[in-house]
């Protein structure tokens, strides 16, 4: 009997993809609550229940009219932390909170868990969640090692370069009706700017302008370019680019989710945790990458 279940309905026949059975998996799971400025802040965790040592932190935000049960689940990264052995924390109905909350809550979160590694927090959020997760990479750039927003560039305000480099992955629904990438519609949107605000917070450019001739859909030739094929819903495949900064590393890829729509699936988070997982931010505020250079191969194929 399938306990939980995504049912995907953009082809028919609809396809399922059951859920994480989490005691099998080997996943602590509990749903709390922390009162920041007088009110409860609800999450669940998601844990291994076998520590070794320190462990990454990933803050998950869903979309709007969502759950904090259903990105986690539906985004992979309950698999995800069960596999790699990683805490999730994700946040419920966090449209009421702010960044500075959500800061609130890391500090709660680490000071109860110290087997969280600080150099390893990283933040990810789908449509409304990612435009919190944009939010605190730019208010509080210096927390995290790495984000992942996914289908939201379109939401929030008026995107801004952070403090310095934030590693960054960001994934677009290329059959969305939201304005999810760069000239979408033709003309320069918000995701025109966030993308120029990344680079140049990044340090990949200043002076970004969309050119279909360059590429298509990102408007910008990428130095190094993969195809991930979806082991789930075969007919979804994800090209993501990636670009080099001044330094000569890489800290920024864009991927495009074709045959999606508005929607989040298992493959994003696979990709986004091959993407995170090899970043850490040293306690000086300088980003480290894993085995000293950025490997894009890593992500999947």
């Amino acid at each position: 009997m399938i306990e939980h279940a995504i049912q995907r309905r953009f082809h028919s026949p609809a396809q399922i993809h059951t859920i994480t059975d989490f005691k099998k998996a080997g996943l602590r799971v509990s749903h709390e609550t922390l009162e920041v400025n007088g009110t409860p802040m609800e999450y669940f965790e998601y844990a291994p229940r076998r520590q070794s040592g320190s462990m990454p932190l990933v803050l998950v935000f869903h979309g709007g009219s969502d759950h904090a049960e259903y990105i986690a689940w539906a985004a992979g990264w309950t698999d995800l932390a069960a596999e790699h052995e990683f805490m999730v924390v994700s946040v419920d109905q966090h449209g009421s909170w702010s960044p500075t909350d959500i800061i609130t809550l890391l500090d709660h979160l680490v000071a109860e868990h110290p087997h969280i590694d600080q150099s390893r927090v990283y933040a990810t959020g789908f449509s409304m969640g990612a435009a919190k997760t944009w939010g605190l990479l730019q208010e509080y750039s210096d927390r995290f090692a790495a984000v992942a927003p996914m289908g939201g560039t379109s939401y929030g305000p008026t995107p801004l370069p952070g403090e310095g480099v934030v590693p960054t992955i960001y994934f677009a629904g290329m059959e969305s009706p939201l304005a999810e990438r760069p000239h979408q519609f033709g003309v320069p949107n918000t995701p025109d700017a966030r993308v120029a605000a990344l680079f140049t917070g990044n340090g990949v450019t200043d002076d970004y302008t969309y050119d279909s001739a360059a590429d298509p859909v990102w408007g910008i030739a990428a130095d190094e370019s993969i195809d991930i094929t979806d082991g789930r819903f075969p007919e979804v495949s994800v090209g993501v680019n990636a670009y080099a900064s001044s330094d000569g590393n890489t800290y920024t890829a864009l991927a495009a989710v074709h045959r999606a729509k508005h929607e989040t699936l298992p493959t994003q988070g696979e990709i986004a945790w091959g993407f995170l997982s090899q970043f850490s931010r040293a306690a000086d505020g300088d980003v480290v990458i894993e085995d000293g250079a950025f490997d894009l191969s890593a992500l999947g194929s």
